[in-house]
């Protein structure tokens, strides 16, 4: 068989190209870094290049069932961006969420494996191209339009919560997402794809690409909406002083020095009670969830001050402990000199840096 290249062929080979980018950036990236997030984008990008490739299979084979597979990768698209957006807003799935993403993607699944979804059809150019009947356009426009009303949401959201050296990220992610999504709505409702080919294909590769880009280099943004560090202080639970104490929220009850103390103080009653009852986690107050590790030898705790409990903090928290350990347990019998342990803000920059607060030297 002798192929015949055109202009569909064309878009779609140009459409692989920041797809294929993305991933392979993505996937070196996480191989460094294993982030869930990181990984999730890895997804979402690949999904997206092997839908591009599955489409560019149809013009290959003139086989519809390349169209039914690329169609059923955008349900998995679908899935995995819902995914992603409440992983980095709540770090857990909304299964009101799910369960309708899921009745969409089943309406439209039944859609596609129905041997009458396609029509063959002509472009403006005269190359042959399969269009979706009616159903299956709608059930593909449902779909997307959710799906694009939850990304506008989270990132409605993201833009009144980031702090402001991240807002400008946030805008231009919104901006692409903005003018990609409508794009792509118009394109499928009005099916101008008989006109112009994979431009929705296009668009999405050019934007989860720019998504990529940014997200990768401000890892920060992946931790704007999940939860909010406001103080953490290492204490000394035999004394109750503070041998370290740094503080990333200004504007809250955790700052005011004599309701911590006093706090604080509590929290050193309660480990010191738990000593032979397990290990003592996490703390919920009314204003603020205490996260805790401490160290019974050493008789230090490692306390965490936070709006919301959260297994990325909790995590970041151990590190810090184990770090503050290794680094300073020489001095742990100088504990009256407080000097000995301030070089303890290079550990909250190298444990806590992904934390999108403000900047350390401003903060202290």
């Amino acid at each position: 068989m002798v192929y015949e290249f055109n202009t569909t062929m064309l878009i779609l080979i140009i459409a692989m190209i920041p797809s294929l980018v993305s991933f392979g950036f993505l996937l070196s990236k996480y191989i460094k870094d294993k982030r869930k997030e990181l990984f999730l984008l890895f997804l979402i990008s690949f999904t997206n290049f092997s839908s591009t490739v599955a489409n560019l299979l149809i013009h290959l084979t003139h086989n519809p069932i390349w169209k039914s597979i690329a169609l059923f990768h955008s349900i998995i698209w679908s899935l995995l961006m819902i995914l992603f957006v409440d992983t980095i807003s709540k770090e857990h799935l909304d299964s009101k969420k799910i369960l309708i993403t899921a009745f969409l993607s089943g309406i439209m699944f039944m859609n596609i494996i129905d041997p009458d979804s396609f029509n063959i059809g002509k472009t403006i150019s005269g190359d042959w191209i399969l269009l979706m009947n009616n159903s299956q356009r709608i059930s593909n426009s449902l779909l997307n339009g959710w799906t694009l009303l939850i990304i506008f949401y989270y990132l409605i959201y993201l833009v009144i919560k980031s702090p402001p050296k991240l807002k400008k990220y946030v805008f231009l992610i919104f901006g692409v997402a903005f003018i990609i999504g409508i794009i792509v709505v118009i394109l499928t409702i009005l099916q101008i794809s008989a006109f112009l080919p994979y431009l929705d294909v296009l668009s999405i590769s050019i934007a989860v690409a720019i998504l990529t880009i940014i997200f990768t280099f401000q890892p920060k943004l992946f931790y704007v909406l999940p939860f909010k560090a406001l103080r953490m202080t290492v204490l000394d639970t035999n004394s109750g002083s503070f041998l370290y104490d740094f503080q990333w929220e200004k504007k809250s009850d955790m700052i005011n020095d004599v309701l911590y103390s006093g706090m604080m103080q509590g929290v050193r009653t309660i480990i010191k009670e738990s000593m032979n009852r397990g290990d003592l986690n996490e703390i919920r107050t009314e204003g603020a969830i205490i996260i805790l590790e401490y160290d019974k030898k050493a008789h230090l705790a490692c306390v965490l001050a936070s709006t919301k409990s959260s297994k990325t903090l909790h995590e970041a928290l151990e590190r810090f402990s184990i770090k503050f350990n290794e680094k300073f347990s020489q001095h742990f019998t100088e504990r009256h000199n407080l000097s000995l342990f301030k070089d303890s803000d290079s550990l909250i920059k190298e444990v806590f840096g992904f934390l999108p607060q403000t900047d350390l030297e401003e903060d202290n």
